[in-house]
C-alpha cells in the first residue's frame, strides 16, 4: 500500500502504474472517439448554422404570377383597382400538357393605392378594405426563359 500524501500535496503515481498503461494503450476508446466526434461536429454545426441564415432561392413562378396579377387584377367588385399579391399561400397544378400549365393559386392581397392602405406586412392583422385572401386560376406557357402567364380567372381591370 502507498502511504497517503500530506494534505495539499498530490500523491505521485509510479511511472508504470496500471492507470497510465491503460491510458497509453487505449483501454478507453469511447473517450477518444467521443473527443474526435466532438471536434469533428464543431465545423458541421457551424455549416448548418450558416445554411440556416442563407436566403431561400427566388421563386420565379410566384414572381411571374405576382407581376401578371399586379398588371391585370381587380378585387372586391372593382373597389380595389390595383391590388398586389402579398404572398402565395398555396398552388396546385390543375392540368399540364406540353408547354401549357393550368395552376390554381391561393394568395393574400392588398391594394397600396386604396384609402387608408396598409403595407403588405399588415394585410391580415385587421379587417381593412382591399386586403384579404383569394384564389384564381392562371394559365402559363413554358418559354426558353421560364414560364409566362397568359391568362387569369377572376375580375380584371380595363387595360389602357
Amino acid at each position: 500500500m502507498v502511504p497517503a500524501a500530506p494534505i495539499g500535496q498530490r500523491r505521485k503515481r509510479p511511472a508504470h502504474s496500471p492507470q497510465r498503461e491503460r491510458r497509453a494503450v487505449g483501454a478507453r476508446p469511447e473517450r477518444r472517439a467521443g473527443a474526435r466526434l466532438a471536434r469533428a461536429s464543431g465545423p458541421l454545426a457551424l455549416a448548418l448554422l450558416a445554411s440556416c441564415t442563407s436566403l431561400a432561392p427566388r421563386d420565379d413562378l410566384a414572381a411571374e404570377i405576382a407581376r401578371y396579377y399586379a398588371e391585370h387584377a381587380s378585387e372586391e367588385n372593382g373597389r380595389c383597382a390595383a391590388p398586389e399579391i402579398a404572398s402565395v399561400t398555396k398552388r396546385k397544378v390543375l392540368a399540364s400538357s406540353g408547354e401549357v400549365t393550368h395552376l390554381r393559386v391561393r394568395y393574400s392581397y392588398f391594394d397600396p393605392s386604396a384609402p387608408g392602405a396598409a403595407d403588405w406586412t399588415r394585410v391580415l392583422q385587421a379587417e381593412r378594405e382591399c386586403t384579404g385572401l383569394a384564389e384564381r386560376d392562371f394559365t402559363l406557357v413554358s418559354t426558353d426563359l421560364g414560364y409566362k402567364v397568359i391568362e387569369m380567372s377572376g375580375p380584371v381591370r380595363e387595360q389602357p
